[in-house]
């Protein structure tokens, strides 16, 4: 997604885009900080009171991003205690159970 798209959305359509996502890379281009500020904008809570899909699509938009933050991508595979995530360097193994020291 380019900012310069972004920027002519309207709410509906960035609703749809968020609701359409399946990993931060569907919504953040090159400038992601600016392409989360603009749809958080577009579908924040505060300005569609009572809208249940505009609430869901902010916080998909939401989680997106801190996967983002965090640089974990798609899940690749689920095992019995921990999932592996695709990130940048390679995989990132995260315990399902926090509590849970089996795996370590």
């Amino acid at each position: 997604m380019t900012t310069a798209w972004a920027t002519g959305l309207t709410s509906a359509e960035a609703i749809a885009l968020i609701e359409a996502a399946s990993g931060p890379g569907d919504l953040f281009g090159r400038d992601a900080a600016r392409s989360y500020r603009r749809l958080a904008q577009l579908t924040h809570p505060d300005t569609h009171a009572g809208d249940g899909r505009a609430a869901a699509a902010f916080a998909k938009l939401a989680a997106l991003w801190q996967r983002r933050q965090d640089g974990s991508g798609p899940l690749v595979a689920r095992g019995d205690v921990a999932n592996l995530y695709a990130v940048r360097q390679g995989l990132l193994k995260i315990a399902r159970d926090p509590a849970s020291t089996a795996w370590c």
